[in-house]
Order: structure tokens, then sequence, then C-alpha cells
């Protein structure tokens, strides 16, 4: 290319020259086809997110367009309603997510199946009405990050709860864990309101911690022997402002759950073994030939605990921290591998056995007049600071 000389002034170009040579503007490749295609999602999210409503009273698969008012099973933004009068079940066959969830009419009892490597993935806000029946099967799993609120009636005989949404037992809801197969709970919220009755003789896995909300006035009633056990992770916590009871089994209930009580709990038949540790505040009862082990983990007491009724209470195998002063008038026994400790003054006026274990912490051990004490056989005991 050839430069004009140095200090020989050059033509101003004229405009229709600017015009002629002008380069023309290009645009990238594929932004123009990425808005379109953007703006199309969005446009066909909006205007697809139907509400779907079961149309017969008539048994079905969820999957099977032909039972529902669009024609089409409901899908990730739309709202599933099943509240045909009459007796019919729906079975949940696929991986399916839904916006809300809708079920029940008070006139027969419509059931939502949903097991056998099936999932119910619910985003928003999902309710169970009387009239309704949710079964979580063997091999089911309900998920998401909703809220599913249970007025009607909620069945658990197998399959997983997961995800951080929430299952809320309203008050008078009728909610039944039930044999059938082993249960998980990971990281999801349970707030109960209710009475829950448990029949299953199979074991609930806890992980990811999952939280259980006994709620004031509710009732988790243990009806057999079974085992709650840790699973990973944070496990589970047991919040208790409400009944923790075992009513029935002669054996022993295992529960995993971290129990932070301050209501009652109260064991009218066979074994509670509490594993996790957590707080004993409240009201704690046990029937005559019943036992409260606290078997694992630490129990720190609080200021305001009652240990009372005629049956056993064990420590064998966890800390029992009493960190206030506190009397207890029903039968006591330190077990070996369980410890006694804490600050505070714990008084006897009932019976005491020391059959193994050790007493330990600046607190103080008062065997008052006409209690029971026996230091027994079992295993060896140490006696440290106390």
């Amino acid at each position: 290319m050839k430069h004009a000389p140095v200090g020989i002034p050059q033509p101003i170009p004229s405009a229709s020259n600017l015009r002629r040579n002008r380069r023309p503007t290009v645009a990238r490749p594929g932004s123009r086809l990425t808005l379109l295609l953007g703006s199309l999602l969005l446009l066909s999210i909006s205007t697809h997110a139907a509400t779907a409503t079961w149309l017969f009273a008539t048994n079905g698969n969820w999957n099977d367009g032909s039972k529902w008012s669009t024609g089409v099973p409901p899908g990730l933004a739309d709202t599933a309603i099943i509240n045909a009068a009459g007796s019919y079940t729906v079975t949940v066959n696929g991986a399916i997510s839904v916006a809300a969830l809708e079920l029940g009419n008070p006139t027969g009892t419509q059931t939502l199946l949903l097991g056998s490597g099936n999932t119910l993935n619910l985003a928003g806000a999902g309710t169970v009405l009387p009239g309704g029946l949710l079964h979580l099967a063997s091999g089911g799993t309900l998920s998401g990050t909703g809220t599913l609120t249970i007025t009607g009636a909620f069945d658990w005989s197998g399959g997983a709860m997961e995800g951080t949404g929430k299952t809320v037992f309203a008050a008078n809801s009728t909610v039944a864990i039930k044999t059938g197969d082993n249960k998980t709970a990971r990281e999801r919220t349970i707030d109960n309101a209710t009475t829950v009755t448990w029949t299953s003789a199979h074991r609930l896995s806890l992980g990811g911690g999952t939280v259980w909300n006994n709620l004031g006035g509710s009732t988790l009633d243990l009806q057999t022997d079974a085992v709650i056990d840790y699973w990973f992770g944070a496990g589970g916590t047991f919040n208790n402002a409400g009944i923790l009871r075992k009513s029935a089994g002669t054996a022993t209930f295992t529960f995993d759950y971290t129990l932070l009580n301050a209501g009652i709990v109260s064991v009218e038949a066979g074994r509670l073994s509490l594993r996790r540790g957590g707080t004993v505040g409240g009201n704690w009862q046990t029937a005559a030939n019943a036992t409260n082990s606290f078997s694992g983990g630490t129990f720190i007491n609080t200021a305001s605990v009652t240990l009372g009724g005629a049956g056993l209470f064990r420590v064998d195998g966890a800390i029992y921290q009493a960190d206030f002063s506190q009397t207890v008038p029903s039968r006591f026994e330190l077990a070996p591998t369980g410890t006694l400790g804490g600050t505070g003054t714990l008084t006897f006026t009932g019976a005491f056995d020391w059959s193994g274990g050790a007493m330990e912490g600046t607190g103080k051990t008062v065997f008052a007049a006409n209690s029971a004490v026996a230091i027994k056989t079992g295993d060896n005991k140490t006696a440290r600071e106390r």
C-alpha cells in the first residue's frame, strides 16, 4: 500500500464515497437467535401454565392425558386438581413435577398412590383435603421445595420424604405410619399438629438434618417395637412440644432423633431407647414395667423437668448431664457405659441402682432419707470429682 507524501493535504472524502465504502455491520452469530429462543421459551412457560383437573371418578394413571381436563397430564408449571366425587385411585407413574396440588372431596375417598420407583416433586403449595388420601408406599418419593398440608389423610407404608420442603399434618388430619417397607426422611421438615399412629415394624432412617416438629396438642404414638435410626449427615431432630408416647410393644423402640423435649415423653409399655442425645425438659413419665433408656449422646436437663411414674429411668450408654438441680422420685439406674454428670445437684428420693458406669463432674448426688440405694454387680464403676 502506498502512503501519501508527508505534508501534502489529502482530499476529504465526499458523503457519497463514505456511504459507498462503509463496511456493513454484521450481527454476531446466534445473538438474535438466542434472544428469539429465550423469548419463545418464556412465552411458552407463561402460556402453558394450566390448571388440570381429573375428570372421572375412576382409577387411572397420572400420565394418562385422557383423564385430565387439559388433555395432557399436568407438568412443572401446572396445578393438578383431583376432586371428582367418588372413591378411586390415581397412581403416580413416573417422575412427576407440579407447581401445586389439590386432592380431596368429602364425597368418597380419592387416593393418590405414590410408590414403585415413582416421584412427586411439589414446587409450591399442596393440600390434601378431607376425603383425600395420599399414600406414600414402597419405592415412592415425595420431594420438592413446596409445602404439602394434610387436612385429610396420609398413609406412610414405605418410600421417602425428602427435599427442603415441608409436610404439615394439620389438626384433626388422619396420619398413619404403617407396615409395608423401610422408610427414609432426608432434609424435609415435618410439622405435626395431630395424632400420628405408628404401627409399622419397618425402620425409618434419618439423614441430612431432617426435622420433626411435634407441636403443642399433637401426639406421636408408637404402638409397636421398631427402629428410627441415624442414616447420614446431621441425622434428624425431634422438637417435642406435644406428646411422644410408646403405648404398646413389649420390647424396644429405638429412637435416633436428637430429642429436644419441652412437652411430654411417656413410656407405657416396653422400652424406649433414646440414642442421639438432646435436652431433658418438660414431663417424663414411665409406667410400671416400662423403661425409658438414655442410651447414647448427651442429655442435658433444664430448669423445668419432671421424671415420674412407677417405671425405670436408665442411663446406659449416654451422658445424663444435670446442670440444673433436680429431684428424681422414680426408680433410676446408672448402668454400664452410662455417665451421671453436670454441675447441678441430683436428689434421689426413690430407688437408685448403680450397676456400672461413672459419676463425675462438679455437681452432687444426694440419696435422700428413705431412698433405696443398691450398688450392684454389672461392671466396673468410677467416681471422679463428684
